[in-house]
């Protein structure tokens, strides 16, 4: 199954905002229990930033995967904000989210720049980083 995004999300932040606290957790009141009864897993594919819908998903979520660009300057202390961000929401709102992994994407490990940049995220997270399936 797939719910597709539609343009009217884009004009719901405003709104969810202006609902004070509410707001924030309308996407777990909404979808909870539906998935947890429904499916085994249910992703939710967020903005990168650290907005309301994201903040929603996170409320909403067990889980936690974040994804990093390899060999990106900035995508280090990117991922230490996302990484903060989600321990902030776990102290603040739901105590059940966990960081699962990263998925690091745009990784060409015939560069040495793909390599010292896999080999850095190996070096920061031990056994948080998925692995590329060989077959």
């Amino acid at each position: 199954f797939c719910l597709p995004n539609t343009s009217a999300l884009g004009t719901i932040e405003p709104k969810l905002i202006r609902m004070g606290a509410p707001g924030f957790v309308v996407l777990r009141d909404k979808i909870q229990d539906y998935c947890r009864n429904n499916f085994d897993v249910t992703i939710i594919d967020c903005p990168p930033n650290h907005g309301i819908m994201t903040i929603n998903a996170l409320i909403a979520s067990d889980l936690a995967i974040v994804p990093t660009e390899a060999g990106s300057r900035n995508s280090i202390n990117g991922l230490l904000s996302a990484l903060e961000f989600i321990d902030d929401i776990k102290n603040e709102a739901n105590s059940n989210l966990k960081f699962l992994k990263l998925l690091v994407t745009k990784l060409d490990s015939r560069t040495s720049i793909g390599k010292d940049s896999l080999l850095q995220l190996r070096d920061l997270f031990p056994d948080k980083i998925f692995e590329r399936d060989r077959k």
